[in-house]
């Protein structure tokens, strides 16, 4: 979540990684980003249900992915210069071959970091076991945990989920691994205020680090029984506790991740960088590669990754990724129906892919737009992430 300044193309953003790969030189050409991060859903299956789900994962969902498609996918990944991968779900433990998938991935020389996510549920003591078995700085563990309190996590994910992810994360503590861990908490309008006290705790728990990130209102989380985005004035709390209060700003400094927050902290720099593509790219899985995790939308999709070269996916993509990235480019430029705002300069109309999700409004303003004028102290525009459901 915390603001990066990208430098802009002709100042050795696209310097060759690679040597004269042909792929990495396509991908010059059309002047998007080699590789570096990938996303990969191992599986559409869940063993909870929570009302924010944006893949709308659960028991049913799709099936778990072939093992030997995922390391086929992880080695050409890896062949093309990616560095860093997330195992994602659904649940990725509800998978038999779990272990082997991680350890597959692991064993990739060419790969520096795996991130493991979880909601925690089936973590017991021989999965945690086998996950140390790893140095923290090669394998992270994320456990998802939406509040600080019980029955706010539990009425998102289901009831007994709270206790069950902090027995998961005590397994750790008592290896003495609490630092291999990272929360990750999904910010709704239900759960927001609770962020100082989650931090709290998560330094009594000793975790890494706690990320948050707001609600997707795509799958379940767009659905009536969602708990809806947070409101401006829940985020204008948190920035005047960030501002007045010295211990929480000192503890979200040693640990926290919050966009309002880094928003706030930079909200008078203006932006000159736009989106990665296809810096972190995204496989779902059912086998559709996007440019970004953010981006998943259908028009951005290349199919059948599962059962062809992930390079000849890539450049199949590449075109229209390409005039996607020049999309957002134009953005730096253009203040279109954000001309108004004071924030403009530094939001510059804010996430590409979040711009184009459902609910973000007028074209160009991104659903978090209520939370971001929020920030900038402007009125709430009347977009998504101006209210949240009771």
């Amino acid at each position: 979540m915390r603001e990066r300044n990208r430098p802009l193309p002709g100042s050795g953003e696209f310097e060759p990684a690679g040597g004269n790969d042909p792929l990495l030189g396509r991908l010059r050409e059309l002047e998007l980003l080699p590789p570096k991060t990938l996303k990969l859903m191992v599986t559409g299956r869940c063993n909870l249900s929570c009302r924010h789900c944006w893949p709308a994962c659960g028991p049913n969902g799709p099936a778990d992915v072939p093992l030997a498609d995922l390391q086929r996918v992880l080695e050409a990944f890896v062949a093309v210069g990616g560095e860093a991968v997330c195992l994602t779900g659904g649940e990725p433990l509800v998978r038999e071959d779990w272990r082997l998938l991680v350890s597959a991935a692991g064993a990739l020389p060419g790969l520096r970091h795996v991130e493991f996510q979880s909601n925690g549920v089936l973590l017991d003591e021989p999965a945690v076991e086998f996950l140390c078995g790893y140095a923290p700085s090669r394998l992270e563990v994320q456990l998802s945990l939406d509040g600080a309190r019980e029955e706010t996590n539990d009425r998102i994910r289901g009831l007994g989920t709270f206790r069950t992810t902090l027995a998961a994360l005590e397994r750790f503590r008592a290896r003495g691994e609490g630092r291999r861990v990272v929360l990750a908490m999904t910010e709704t309008g239900w759960n927001f205020r609770e962020i100082p006290e989650l931090l709290r705790l998560a330094e009594e728990w000793g975790v890494r680090a706690v990320q948050t990130g707001t609600l997707v209102a795509r799958g379940r989380g767009s659905g009536a029984a969602a708990p809806g985005p947070p409101t401006p004035e829940q985020v204008t709390w948190l920035l005047e506790r960030w501002e007045h209060d010295p211990e929480f700003r000192a503890r979200y400094e040693r640990l926290g991740s919050v966009a309002a927050i880094e928003w706030a902290k930079w909200r008078d720099r203006p932006r000159s960088h736009y989106c990665t593509f296809i810096e972190n790219l995204f496989v779902d899985a059912a086998g559709n590669l996007y440019p970004c995790t953010m981006y998943d939308h259908p028009e951005a999709a290349v199919p059948g990754v599962f059962s062809r070269p992930l390079g000849e996916a890539i450049l199949e993509g590449a075109p229209f990724w390409s005039r996607l990235r020049e999309q957002s480019r134009l953005r730096l430029e253009t203040p279109g129906p954000c001309a108004e705002c004071a924030g403009w300069r530094h939001c510059r109309g804010g996430c590409f892919g979040r711009r184009a999700a459902p609910g973000s409004g007028e074209p160009g303003r991104e659903d978090r737009c209520g939370i971001r004028r929020a920030v900038y102290g402007q009125p709430a525009s009347g977009t998504a992430g101006s209210g949240a459901n009771p």
